[in-house]
């Protein structure tokens, strides 16, 4: 990426032969025509073979705000430390994606509650099925509401997303036939029907300054602006505020035989960032 830069104002790739809707939602449409043509429900491999007609990620493939899985949790009558822990997910105690056990777990919370009696020195866990692992949250510092009620703020660590060689418990994240994601970044193209999807914070927060700099119209990130964080309440692990905050990008990589990205370098160009926000609340 040395050398090459892109105006994220100006590029439009996919944009250039495929509109916004086809590019997000448009799998789930085409899904289905495929469904109707054959009687029966294709494989995941049939909707790869639709990413690679359309030379295209399709960023919200079959997301249309209706939850279809089946979530398992702990209620905690027999041991509260598990209260609000997922022990299944659609059945299955683990995922098969990682190298790991470890890194296979799926028992952290949805993110709204938690065993109670939380510390600062806890590690929190929220599983993601988007992101197919567990995100660990660790104590970042005291909050109070507007109603004078006072929490814990808890962010993943500054090396959740790291490169091995900054983070080797991140070893068992990379895929094993193809180089592990940059650092500050996150491959989950094995849960995302093998797109080429890499997440990372807003802006690349965290990540190597090399990745916002190949490409021009991102400002600087802000831990203000960028950083997930979740408050809860120590004494009932509910949450009191939380914004979930993460960016989806793209590894494009160079393709002669294709006229819209020919002249693209290999370079992770971001898409769109979000967050899901609940209410604001004073620090102290």
């Amino acid at each position: 990426m040395s050398g090459v830069k892109f105006n994220v104002a100006q590029v439009t790739s996919c944009a250039d032969f495929l509109s916004a809707r086809r590019v997000l939602f448009d799998a789930r449409v085409r899904l289905s025509q495929r469904t109707s043509e054959s009687k029966s429900t294709p494989p995941v491999s049939a909707l790869g073979d639709r990413f690679a007609e359309a030379n295209c990620v399709l960023v919200c493939a079959q997301k249309n705000g209706t939850a279809k899985e089946v979530t398992t949790v702990f209620t905690g009558a027999s041991d509260i430390t598990k209260y609000g822990l997922i022990n299944r997910f659609n059945g299955q105690g683990a995922l098969p994606h990682w190298k790991t056990e470890e890194c296979n777990r799926i028992n952290g919370s949805d993110g709204s509650i938690f065993p109670p009696h939380i510390t600062r020195n806890d590690t929190l866990y929220v599983y993601d099925k988007d992101m197919c692992r567990l995100l660990p949250l660790r104590y970042l510092r005291d909050i109070v509401t507007d109603a004078n009620v006072h929490g814990y703020r808890f962010t993943p660590p500054e090396n959740v997303f790291a490169s091995p060689d900054k983070n080797p418990d991140n070893e068992c994240f990379c895929p094993s036939e193809s180089p592990c994601a940059p650092n500050g970044l996150f491959n989950v193209s094995f849960c995302q029907y093998d797109s080429p999807i890499m997440l990372s914070f807003p802006h690349f927060y965290l990540a190597d300054q090399t990745l916002r700099e190949a490409v021009e119209g991102i400002s600087p990130p802000d831990p203000e602006k960028h950083m997930l964080y979740i408050d809860v309440h120590p004494k009932l692990g509910t949450a009191l505020s939380a914004r979930a905050r993460v960016q989806v990008n793209l590894a494009v990589s160079q393709v002669v035989d294709i006229k819209q990205v020919k002249d693209f370098p290999d370079i992770v160009f971001p898409i769109m960032w979000f967050e899901d926000v609940s209410p604001f609340y004073l620090l102290i």
